[in-house]
């Protein structure tokens, strides 16, 4: 390669320190950046021998928008030492530092920074999970917030190796593998603050997206008075969690507060005179004196197998975290048989729902119509900032929604956007929910294996509050507004 002789004088202002390669790769290998060219090439000044692996390695690292110039090796050890020089602009840079040497230097002090602020701002934004996205333009951060992906920081494609890197070795996971997905768990303190992470990594075009669910250890649980269930809602599922045995349902997709509930049923619970157990994926929040486990697939852990050995432990209620195939659903519906109180978490739209999906994992409808007390679904939706909503007269459109549920408002609410909110309309989020206590008429119509359409019809008729209502009768309130709702449900 024929590279030209320069001096770092004629390239004066060189980049500051926040644009210059890592300082043990730079001391290593003599290589600092020098500017970009007219046409926007990164120009590399290096001092000799020119060793053909670490140009081919720069060259990669700027997929080959790269020019590189000879410097003298005194030239480049007069410019590090002025570029050190103030100990104030580094400390002050706080490390968004690029990389090479990915799997050498994922671990320097700059990238272990850059990803700490990272997690920093998704405890500051309240965040339940953290993307980052590496694709061949650039890496960029988003953060979900009461359920919506909001925007975070962007930068160069350049960080996101380093990035990855240093997430996978915190996670334990081979950082060297870019073409199979890989799933992983962190548990941090970051600014006196213990965080558990989930983490999901997939290959994608151009690059990986890593995808972190975050779980707070100090998180207080709530109690159910604090979830926002309606009056009516709430007196179902104390009934339902005060039997002495039977399966117990919460239903909803991903990231609809199911897990939240669960856990603070169990904590009403009287866990002195019964002997609870909690199987999970993960743990997400931690209940003196309750028996808590979580499960691994990798080395055998799963729902079914855990749940098998727990009914040899003698338990009074069970909970499970999710059922997710057949032999839990039958391990769940047995337990319930034998005298347990078996709470869980299942994936449907709707309350009746779970009923087919169950007898489609291979329940026995006759079993299920045995043990069955009843089924909760929900969704979490955001609540109206209280400093900038207001309320207005229903138009015809939004009239005919709400006289479809037999309601009969004049207004409904809307927001604004204000500083209290960041501009959203919105802080925090409550829940809208619909609930069945199985009846006796509800319990012939499952043996007789009734089709879902006929079970729903059954359930109205028994003063059945859906989603959609629940939700609209929040609207009415002024708790949240008619597009969440339509958002959501």
């Amino acid at each position: 390669m024929n590279i030209k002789k320069s001096s770092i004088k004629e390239y004066e202002p060189l980049p500051p320190l926040h644009e210059q390669y890592a300082l043990k790769f730079m001391e290593k290998h003599r290589v600092v950046k020098l500017g970009i060219s007219s046409d926007g090439l990164s120009i590399v000044g290096i001092c000799p021998p020119f060793e053909q692996n670490l140009i081919d390695e720069i060259q990669d690292f700027h997929r080959n928008k790269v020019e590189f110039v000879e410097i003298e090796a005194e030239d480049f050890t007069i410019y590090l030492g002025r570029l050190f020089s103030s100990s104030s602009e580094y400390d002050a840079i706080k490390g968004i530092n690029q990389h090479i040497e990915i799997d050498k230097f994922a671990d320097d002090a700059p990238i272990i920074n850059l990803v700490n602020s990272i997690f920093i701002e998704a405890i500051q934004k309240k965040a339940s999970d953290i993307h980052i996205e590496g694709r061949a333009e650039q890496v960029s951060i988003r953060y979900r917030i009461d359920g919506v992906l909001v925007k975070g920081m962007e930068y160069d494609a350049s960080y996101f190796l380093p990035i990855s890197s240093r997430i996978k070795i915190m996670a334990d996971l081979n950082i060297m593998e870019k073409r199979l997905p890989q799933d992983g768990r962190i548990s941090v303190s970051i600014a006196g603050i213990e965080l558990d992470m989930r983490l999901s990594i997939v290959p994608i075009t151009g690059g990986e997206s890593i995808v972190l669910r975050l779980f707070n250890r100090k998180d207080s649980i709530l109690s159910i008075n604090d979830l926002g269930f309606s009056d009516n809602i709430k007196k179902h599922i104390t009934h339902l969690y005060n039997q002495s045995h039977g399966l117990v349902l919460f239903t909803g997709p991903t990231g609809s507060g199911k897990t939240t509930s669960l856990n603070a049923i169990i904590r009403n619970l009287d866990s002195e005179s019964n002997m609870i157990v909690t199987i999970e994926d993960p743990v997400e929040y931690r209940i003196d004196g309750i028996n808590q486990i979580q499960t691994n697939d990798e080395i055998g852990l799963s729902f079914h197998s855990i749940l098998r050995r727990v009914l040899r432990q003698d338990p009074n209620i069970i909970m499970v975290g999710e059922i997710r195939d057949s032999e839990t659903a039958q391990l769940a519906v047995r337990a319930a048989l034998t005298g347990h109180l078996v709470l869980a978490s299942l994936h449907t739209n709707d309350a009746i729902s779970s009923v087919y999906r169950l007898i489609n994992m291979g329940v026995e409808s006759y079993l299920l119509a045995a043990v069955l007390r009843g089924a909760v679904a929900q969704r979490l939706v955001r609540v109206l900032c209280p400093d900038c909503k207001y309320e207005k007269e229903l138009t015809p459109a939004e009239k005919k929604i709400y006289e479809k549920y037999d309601l009969t408002p004049k207004t409904t609410f809307h927001h604004k956007g204000c500083p209290s909110c960041n501009f959203t309309g919105y802080s925090g989020r409550t829940t809208a929910a619909e609930c069945f206590v199985t009846s006796a008429r509800l319990e012939e119509l499952m043996v007789a294996n009734s089709p879902n359409s006929v079970l729903a019809e059954q359930v109205r008729s028994e003063k059945f509050s859906s989603l959609m209502k629940d939700g609209l009768e929040k609207t009415i309130s002024g708790v949240i507004d008619l597009a969440e709702i339509e958002r959501v449900i």
